[in-house]
């Protein structure tokens, strides 16, 4: 209680002086209100309200500077696919047509799935230049050459299938 005491007292002296200021009391009023403040309470605003000065005002702070182009935007914020270690793990902020590359040159090896892996890993590489935020360009670049392999493999056993069996 002691507490609230002293902190609302050095308040009602503050508002005291500053209705003084404001508005035009009788000097009565003023003795009156003056006997029930305790004098040895220390007033908050004295220095303010001791002259005649007016407050000082706050200091303005100036909004920032307009920049043009990209420099003043804010970075976006980090998402999971933004965590190399994460991206290691699971298929995160990947282009899906580089997960399907991966995965076609990985089956590239039976040779069926070839010339799928060979065009997955180039549409993966046109996906991730028009979406500059997507990974996945290792898994790209190993369906292309995978790919590739494969489907060189692949017509070189379908011309020697082809040659062997010529009427001949």
């Amino acid at each position: 209680m002691e507490t609230l005491y002293q902190t609302i007292f050095p308040l009602s002296i503050a508002l005291e002086k500053l209705s003084r200021k404001t508005c035009s009391m009788s000097p009565e009023v003023h003795l009156l209100h003056k006997a029930e403040v305790p004098m040895n309470t220390p007033d908050p605003l004295s220095y303010h309200l001791e002259d005649d000065r007016p407050p000082t005002p706050p200091p303005v702070i100036a909004p920032p500077p307009v920049l043009q182009g990209a420099a003043h935007l804010p970075h976006p914020p980090p998402t999971l696919g933004d965590d190399p270690a994460l991206r290691m793990i699971l298929p995160l902020g990947r282009s899906g047509w580089a997960i399907a590359a991966g995965y076609l040159g990985l089956f590239a090896v039976l040779g069926i799935f070839a010339p799928l892996a060979l065009l997955a890993g180039i549409l993966a590489v046109r996906d991730i230049r028009a979406h500059p935020e997507k990974h996945g360009i290792g898994r790209a670049v190993f369906g292309i050459i995978m790919g590739l392999l494969g489907t060189a493999l692949l017509v070189f056993l379908i011309s020697s299938i082809a040659a062997s069996k010529k009427p001949g």
